[in-house]
């Protein structure tokens, strides 16, 4: 997808979320498209890949009743997700492994991979962005997003998945890095449907905690 034809999609789904044109179906448990159009903004102001002054965008946002709620042993952190998806933990001990999300969203099946980037770590000038860009170079995005959602700061990208991923092969991948206890996290959502399911990547990552 080149850059004009992305951009002219973001202003799409701008103007029917505005226009309450109920476009992208819920179903099940799914999250609302609320805040769609706040999820989709700021993509000219970082597009320079010099750009240190990313405009940083401060979310609040409060978990959805009913989600469940994991703590995973192996990492030390809590996080809520839709009681309808099924958790498979990450190995017990020590790191390296991820835990997955599977369930509906949407009307899509999606999965959620979180774990952590296992020796790297962000130095007190860097940026999340550059610790990213600088772990996976060759990376080519779509989309590319700084956030805080709930206290948390988050580089966000938007990848097409060239052969597609996972066992019902998925078109975009939506990633995502932040650091936690000294640590640098990912949450990898694998999707055909992108714009549905931006609010339930942020709706996860704001429930994000310490385990205590």
């Amino acid at each position: 997808m080149n850059k004009t034809v992305f951009k002219q999609t973001i202003l799409l789904a701008i103007f029917l979320s505005l226009s309450g044109c109920n476009m992208l179906k819920q179903q099940g448990q799914s999250v609302s498209d609320s805040n769609v159009a706040d999820t989709l903004v700021e993509v000219d102001a970082i597009q320079s890949p010099t750009n240190k002054g990313i405009p940083l965008e401060t979310t609040q946002l409060v978990v959805p009743e009913g989600w469940a709620e994991y703590t995973e042993p192996a990492y030390g952190y809590t996080i809520s997700y839709p009681s309808n998806f099924e958790v498979t933990p990450a190995p017990t001990q020590g790191h390296g492994g991820l835990t997955r999300y599977r369930g509906e969203n949407s009307g899509e099946d999606v999965w959620i991979e979180v774990g952590v980037h296992q020796g790297i770590y962000k130095k007190d000038d860097e940026s999340l962005r550059e610790v990213e860009l600088s772990r996976s170079p060759e990376t080519e995005f779509e989309y590319e997003r700084l956030f805080e959602v709930n206290g948390l700061a988050v580089y966000q990208q938007l990848v097409g998945l060239r052969s597609g991923y996972g066992p019902d092969p998925k078109t975009h991948g939506i990633y995502n890095i932040f650091e936690l206890n000294g640590e640098i996290y990912f949450l990898e959502l694998y999707t055909s449907q992108p714009f549905d399911q931006f609010e339930l990547v942020s709706q996860m990552l704001g429930s994000i905690k310490v385990a205590e």
